[in-house]
């Protein structure tokens, strides 16, 4: 499942902390992309951070950035399940 909570990358993550808790208790991982500010991720067992992004001196494009995230975030994460090892 896939959600939009917001499309300015000023969000004030407080504002969505019971939303969050909502689906963190329905689903095992939560991420929130937050474009410019990185990502939000919760997790079922009540870790949560903020993880802020990498600073660039030129954005070329951002179109599809927080898809390819996810997507990139996926494949890690199956083959850390599938194999017990990270990204290598």
């Amino acid at each position: 499942m896939t959600r939009s909570f917001a499309t300015e990358t000023n969000i004030d993550i407080d504002e969505r902390e019971l939303e969050v808790e909502r689906l963190a208790t329905s689903f095992q991982i939560v991420l929130i992309t937050l474009g410019a500010r990185g990502v939000f991720f919760s997790i079922k067992t009540g870790s949560k951070a903020l993880v802020p992004c990498v600073e660039v001196e030129q954005v070329v494009g951002t179109t599809a950035a927080g898809d390819m995230f996810v997507g990139y975030f996926a494949t890690a994460f199956a083959k850390f399940v599938a194999t017990g090892a990270s990204r290598g």
